[in-house]
């Protein structure tokens, strides 16, 4: 007797739908499919826009946390308490913050525990005052980091030991921005910066090995980010 596709087991489906980019056309192909993947998860890289339901999302999350690479969430105030736990990949396009008129607003991105997240874009306002904080202790196992700010508040930094890429991207804010820690990242080959630094930091990095883009003109590419979001998807290579 000849068996076909749908008469493999379910393990050899599961690991099927592990190998597959998009696993959404195979999943849809068969009953049979669709019901191993909505027990067992198959959307790799999940996607909030303004309007969507929250509940929606966060159910979605939760049926395919164990197969979700990635995630952007476009356009919400403070993300960070909608997500059940941080995939490999995390877009965050902020619209506002917390705001006291005494103060500068600050956006604070603290997980409850040490996070697996290996790729992290945090866009803010960079063209009004804003400062964005980071428990970098939760993000030790972070590979590549893109902040988009007004302003970076980098104590701590130097716990990103597996951090490879830096940029960071303060708008028209060009004042001084401390990045002296970072010379201490025993794996920082890259950093972009458009803030003013300092020189003896600037040239302890070049002398590291470090290239070092250090251009008042540097911006975000907007054309990437933009196909981050059209698409739901972050490159996590």
């Amino acid at each position: 007797m000849t068996l076909g596709i749908t008469d493999l087991p379910e393990d050899i489906i599961t690991m099927i739908i592990d190998n597959l980019e998009d696993a959404t056309t195979f999943v849809c192909s068969c009953r049979k499919f669709y019901c191993i993947g909505k027990g067992y998860g198959y959307l790799k890289h999940l996607y909030y826009r303004s309007g969507d339901s929250l509940k929606g999302f966060k159910d979605k999350f939760y049926m395919h946390q164990r197969c979700v690479k990635s995630i952007v969430i476009d356009v919400l105030h403070d993300p960070q308490h909608w997500l059940p736990f941080y995939p490999k990949g995390i877009f965050l396009n902020i619209i506002s913050v917390p705001f006291d008129i005494y103060s500068k607003p600050v956006y604070t991105f603290d997980p409850d525990e040490e996070t697996y997240t290996e790729i992290l874009y945090i866009i803010a306002s960079k063209f009004s005052p804003c400062l964005v904080k980071i428990n970098w202790k939760k993000f030790k196992k972070l590979r590549r980091l893109h902040i988009c700010a007004h302003d970076i508040d980098l104590e701590g930094i130097e716990y990103l030991e597996n951090v490879y890429e830096i940029s960071i991207d303060c708008g028209n804010n060009s004042s001084y921005l401390n990045i002296d820690m970072v010379k201490y990242l025993p794996k920082l080959k890259y950093i972009n910066i458009n803030s003013e630094i300092n020189e003896k930091t600037y040239h302890d990095l070049i002398d590291q090995g470090i290239i070092v883009n250090h251009d008042t003109n540097y911006n975000t590419n907007y054309n990437d980010l933009y196909m981050y979001l059209i698409t739901g998807k972050i490159s996590i290579e």
